[in-house]
């Protein structure tokens, strides 16, 4: 049995050899109140694949700023 908030999935689905994984990547607009402010998104999508932290805090010097999928 899975925990909370977790899904049991086989251990490796192939299909002719290899693994298929879909990503989706879902950056919500930014609010009224984030646009009266001003404020920029955190996350940009630079194309297809890509996806951009755009955080400059120093507490995410050590995490990846791109994700490419």
């Amino acid at each position: 049995m899975g925990e909370v908030g977790t899904v049991d999935l086989p251990e490796k689905t192939a299909i002719a050899g290899q693994e298929r994984i879909l990503v989706s990547v879902r950056v919500r607009p930014l609010n009224e109140k984030e646009i009266a402010r001003n404020d920029p998104s955190d996350w940009e999508c630079i194309n297809d694949n890509t996806i951009l932290c755009r955080n400059n805090l120093p507490e995410r010097a050590l995490f990846p700023t791109a994700y490419t999928f």
